[in-house]
């Protein structure tokens, strides 16, 4: 039977070795998901049939990532691994967030499946020429935006930041987004902002992007993103509300950035 164990920050590089080429363009294909993410959706792990596979717990209610394979990986060996697992726990098979391309591969496996597509789960997903570039009508607020932000602040500039050499920098910007941030959010936001913090904190990785808007001297906003195949994550997002625009310039840069 499958093992599984809680995942912690030791485990990033083994999560890495199987979301670095992973092509399925879903944030939850990813390591900085799993981190970021583990306490809440109590996130374990375990590996069969050369493939990675997750175990997730929201609610009382335990669902399974699609099987992410290996170099030499059977997505098939795995999927019967998970079939067991719940066969031998008394736990009902879900699949969860599974990727387009492996849809059919499950429905023709489960011919009585139930198949749930929620709107607010989906993630937004662009191509690097638009966000380059913002060209066309539909991303004329955007452009909009840009154009206002660097004519209000035209030394303003973007570059990778690192947690140690940037730290008392990103400390600042902590504080400063606090002082701006609404009183009024909820528990959830507040929630995501301290998950947020621990992670630009972690030491630094190279598949951990971090980037920053300046003003100056001044932090203004900062991001945290992670290349999964051929998709760009990102993980965080956070700019002052006084720098009008600087999340769309913010995109921009960074896209540009890290591709």
């Amino acid at each position: 039977m499958l093992t599984f164990k809680n995942i912690t920050v030791r485990d990033a590089a083994m999560l890495r070795r199987y979301y670095e080429n992973c092509d399925y363009a879903l944030c939850e294909y990813s390591a900085g998901v799993k981190l970021m993410w583990r306490s809440a959706l109590r996130y374990a792990w375990a590996e069969a049939a050369g493939c990675l596979i997750i175990r997730c717990e929201s609610e009382g209610r335990v669902s399974f990532d699609y099987p992410v394979a290996g170099p030499e990986g059977d997505e098939d060996a795995a999927l019967s691994a998970i079939e067991a697992y719940c066969m031998e726990t008394g736990i009902q098979p879900e699949i969860s967030i599974v990727p387009e391309e492996k849809a059919p591969v499950l429905l023709s496996r489960y011919p009585y499946v139930r198949v749930s597509n929620i709107r607010t789960w989906r993630d937004y997903l662009y191509y690097k020429e638009d966000l380059q570039l913002f060209a066309g009508r539909r991303y004329s607020g955007q452009r909009n935006h840009i154009k206002k932000f660097h004519a209000q602040w035209p030394n303003a500039e973007f570059r990778p930041i690192s947690a140690k050499a940037d730290a008392e920098a990103i400390e600042q910007f902590w504080v400063d987004f606090k002082a701006e941030f609404p009183k009024d959010s909820g528990s959830k936001a507040m929630a995501e902002l301290e998950l947020s913090k621990k992670m630009m904190a972690m030491p630094d990785k190279p598949w951990l992007l971090r980037g920053g808007m300046f003003d100056g001297e001044k932090l203004i906003a900062l991001s945290l993103c992670e290349k999964c195949g051929e998709t760009l994550i990102i993980h965080i997002e956070k700019a002052l509300y006084s720098y009008a625009g600087a999340y769309p310039a913010m995109v921009q840069a960074e896209v540009a950035a890290f591709g």
